[in-house]
């Protein structure tokens, strides 16, 4: 099955923009864990070498992971491609007494 990426469109106007986006959308959850959205797909990789994809015209509610079948790894290559080449190293979240000080900071400006 030849499977073909439509790259996600971005209205723009909607934000007030009236730009289109003419490359999917990436996010990440910390360390190595990023997520490509196209119209129509998103694909999901995790830092350990876990995947998932999903067909979001045809599954919606993302119940059936592609990811592991044959025919779709053009799909998934595809979609890799807007992952990011090189991973930022995971920061410590501040502690509580940074959060503090950074409060107070923000007073006294």
């Amino acid at each position: 099955m030849a499977t073909t990426l439509t790259l996600g469109l971005f209205v723009g106007s909607v934000l007030g923009f009236g730009l289109l986006q003419d490359k999917p959308a990436v996010t990440t959850y910390r360390y190595k864990n990023h997520a490509v959205r196209s119209a129509g797909w998103r694909y999901i990789r995790y830092a350990n070498g876990d995947e998932e994809l999903y067909d979001e015209t045809k599954d919606p509610n993302e119940y059936t992971n592609l990811a592991a079948k044959p025919e779709f790894d053009a799909m998934k290559s595809e979609l890799a491609r807007f992952l990011p080449a090189k991973d930022a190293a995971e920061t410590e979240p501040p502690s509580s007494s940074q959060k503090k000080a950074g409060k107070k900071n923000k007073k006294a400006e």
